[in-house]
């Protein structure tokens, strides 16, 4: 079993990552990547590239994720996560500024777990996710 972690799969440099191909080789390849789960565009890339690929989630507390997302932009010194706290981004409405609601989103979306599986189901049958 090969691991392969963030290699980022819609990259130029993506397949060099991996092994060239060999009919023989029972081996399986794996990618881990925190951005494709909620992303509109992977399933329908990937199964167009790959449609008989197993797909495997493995999901933690959507309020986790969220404060994970809003640490990794405060290490990355995203000015808006360095400004305000997480309470302040995950609670503000729509009337708050644009920067803090598109912060807010970006912790949060990734962690509506049954929208992105639908998606994921309208490009693979359940039987591969």
């Amino acid at each position: 079993v090969i691991l392969l972690i963030l290699t980022s799969f819609f990259t130029s440099r993506y397949m060099d990552f991996f092994p060239t191909p060999s009919n023989i080789t029972t081996d399986l390849l794996f990618e881990k990547s925190a951005n494709y789960f909620h992303s509109e565009e992977a399933p329908k890339r990937a199964a167009s590239l790959i449609p008989k690929a197993k797909i495997i989630t493995i999901l933690i507390d959507p309020s986790d994720r969220a404060y994970s997302w809003y640490q990794h932009q405060r290490s990355h010194e995203d000015p808006t996560a360095l400004k305000f706290n997480f309470y302040e981004v995950i609670t503000s409405s729509h009337w708050a500024p644009s920067e803090i609601r598109t912060l807010q989103k970006r912790c949060l979306t990734p962690g509506w777990y049954a929208v992105h599986i639908e998606r994921w189901l309208t490009h693979y049958p359940a039987s591969q996710v």
